[in-house]
């Protein structure tokens, strides 16, 4: 799905997650995503700070520690290639600013209308 979705964008693409490793670790999605910057469309990727104090608490509540800093250290090393591509830009936060139900959205200007396509990281 992911995939499709980032293939067929003419615009724009965003993603926010803490780490959406399950992205970073796929070649074609990776794929997908630089051609469509080399293409002309912006690229940005949005990441959990790994030595952020919010990635540190959402590791606590969900029981999993050091776990989720070290999945947003993987998907960077996997996304290092990407941030070379002219037109993408990845950067890191340190906030909760998205609730867990909508973790990574797709922006595309359909007939000069906007258009967010969300679900939920690798279960979409």
């Amino acid at each position: 799905m992911w995939q499709q979705l980032f293939q067929n964008a003419r615009n724009e693409i965003g993603i926010l997650a803490y780490a959406g490793l399950f992205l970073a670790e796929d070649m074609g999605i990776l794929r997908a995503l630089a051609e469509r910057a080399r293409s002309g469309a912006r690229v940005r990727i949005l990441l959990g700070d790994p030595d952020g104090t919010c990635v540190a608490e959402r590791g606590s509540d969900e029981g999993v520690g050091e776990s989720m800093a070290a999945k947003i250290r993987n998907a960077l090393v996997h996304y290092r290639a990407l941030s070379e591509v002219d037109g993408v830009e990845i950067r890191l936060h340190d906030t909760e600013p998205f609730s867990t139900c909508v973790e990574l959205a797709v922006l595309e200007d359909v007939d000069g209308l906007g258009q967010v396509t969300g679900a939920v990281g690798a279960a979409a």
